[in-house]
């Protein structure tokens, strides 16, 4: 998978998963936690790595939960709050 809002990097067992989408403030939004769960899923099937560091490009680690994602995400009912669960788990 290619990452638009991520860095994955694998050096000496190491894996290093950056957040990288500074202009948001590394906030987490649909793209931001779809290419997480599917980083460290990678990184858990793959024997090489031993260790896997999460960190944040720029002066921010997280900003938390994108205010888009958060605002459209309140609408939600139960159901709907279950399938987008699902989709980051895999």
């Amino acid at each position: 998978m290619n990452y638009s809002r991520l860095l994955y990097h694998l050096d000496q067992r190491i894996c290093t998963i950056t957040m990288r989408h500074i202009e948001s403030k590394n906030a987490l939004d649909e793209t931001m936690a779809r290419e997480l769960s599917h980083a460290f899923i990678t990184a858990s099937k793959d024997p090489m790595v031993k260790t896997v560091v999460l960190t944040g490009a720029g002066s921010v680690f997280c900003g938390g939960e994108g205010i888009e994602y958060f605002t459209r995400t309140l609408a939600y009912d139960f159901g709907q709050h279950v399938e987008d669960a699902k989709m980051y788990i895999r």
